[in-house]
């Protein structure tokens, strides 16, 4: 998947309402387009989905890269948005598959 496909799969898990290439993000009451979401490059984007996450983890699922909640953390630790937003990209795949 690419950063737009990504980033709409994030705009969904995160609530906003899908208007195919848009969505309204509830957290801000604005409307975007998936081509202009920055869950990839903004804590302020990122950080909402990444909370939703956390709260969604069960605590056992597990990655190549460890535990889910450690990753995060330690990527939040570090200011590594590339590596959070991956984790999450990671984590809504599965959740998508096993809810």
């Amino acid at each position: 998947m690419n950063t737009i496909e990504n980033n709409e799969l994030l705009g969904r898990f995160n609530g906003g309402d899908d208007f195919g290439i848009s969505f309204i993000d509830h957290d801000t009451d604005m409307y975007y387009s998936y081509a202009e979401a920055k869950y990839h490059c903004s804590w302020d984007w990122l950080i909402p989905v990444t909370k939703k996450v956390l709260d969604k983890w069960d605590g056992t699922t597990y990655f190549s890269e460890g535990n889910l909640e450690g990753v995060i953390v330690d990527s939040l630790k570090i200011a590594d948005i590339e590596g959070v937003y991956k984790s999450v990209v990671k984590f809504i795949k599965w959740y998508n598959l096993n809810k």
